[in-house]
């Protein structure tokens, strides 16, 4: 069995100035490892792709008069370089290949497994009254659809690096197939770090979705 060498952790935030009636979020994909194994040989090279959605929560009081953003700053945990956010979204992309090498070392892909885990946090709100109670419940469906937002990203994430394995074609040696699949996908996962940026400069994280407080 040979393992492959871990690739670098990577890291994306999409940032924005602190603004006092906004709701806003951070969003991040993380970590990238990969490892090889060598099996018998197969001609039909197959893959899949495995999906982990999580949500995890935070609670945040309103008391009478004061701003719901308010709340929802005072008691979120996601906090950034002195900036306040309300919700964010982790993706990992992980994956796993078989190669099958044959007497000459002539080396070629076998099998292929993609892992994608992402979790979203969000608050949840005790309200001191009806109406604000149903003000942050539309918020809320408008932040979460933000942050879905970023987890499809992870998801073209893991697809695309599935097909870069599956295009590899038989190569001279396992431990070139190895490391070039390894630069090739996370090169890929560099890109889609960048989608997230797009997409938060492109939806003002989230406002343009709705994910916004004015009170």
């Amino acid at each position: 069995m040979q393992q492959g060498r871990p690739t670098p952790r990577s890291d994306g935030h999409a940032m924005k100035t602190r603004d006092v009636a906004s709701g806003i979020c951070l969003s991040m994909s993380l970590r990238l490892a990969t490892i090889a194994f060598a099996i018998a040989a197969s001609i039909t090279a197959h893959a899949e792709i495995l999906e982990e959605l999580t949500y995890n929560y935070y609670t945040a009081v309103a008391t009478a008069g004061q701003p719901l953003h308010g709340a929802l700053d005072a008691a979120s945990p996601i906090r950034e370089n002195d900036l306040v956010f309300h919700g964010h979204t982790r993706w990992d992309v992980t994956w796993h290949f078989r190669w099958a090498n044959e007497s000459d070392g002539r080396c070629h892909i076998t099998a292929a497994t993609v892992t994608l885990k992402s979790v979203i946090r969000l608050p949840l709100l005790r309200a001191d009254s009806l109406k604000r109670q149903q003000l942050f419940d539309r918020y809320l469906e408008s932040l979460r659809k933000h942050e879905l937002g970023h987890h499809q990203i992870g998801r073209d994430a893991a697809k695309a690096v599935e097909q870069e394995i599956l295009s590899q074609p038989e190569m001279r040696t396992c431990k070139l197939l190895e490391q070039t699949i390894n630069q090739r996908a996370t090169d890929l996962i560099a890109g889609f770090n960048s989608r997230n940026l797009t997409y938060d400069q492109q939806t003002e994280h989230g406002k343009t979705q709705g994910a916004w407080l004015t009170q």
